[in-house]
């Protein structure tokens, strides 16, 4: 039994597992910049600017939260001091009342 295969087969067969080779094993390679992608470089620049404005927006809001915390502290404490000094003030009110009483 003999078996015919023709030669034009052939190698179309090693053309094609030659060509499908070459594009599943080519290793990926890093991208090497020339004028030809300026346009990628100029994206790529914008966005690295955009995320470290992104970073600096989310620092400073950070901050806005200290000093809002700060802030807050303040406002509690003041009112707490003014109580305070109302409750002084009725103390020596009373007091300079109870004094005239004395007096009179």
């Amino acid at each position: 039994m003999k078996i015919k295969i023709k030669t034009s087969n052939i190698i179309y067969f090693l053309a094609i597992s030659l060509f499908l080779g070459f594009i599943f094993l080519t290793p990926i390679q890093a991208t090497e910049y020339t004028l030809d992608n300026l346009d990628s470089i100029e994206e790529w620049q914008i966005n690295q600017d955009i995320n470290e404005k992104r970073s600096e927006i989310q620092e400073l809001n950070r901050q806005v939260e200290v000093y809002q915390k700060n802030i807050n502290a303040k406002q509690r404490q003041l009112v707490s001091l003014n109580n305070q000094v109302n409750t002084l003030d009725q103390s020596i009110a009373k007091i300079n009342l109870e004094v005239k009483a004395i007096e009179w």
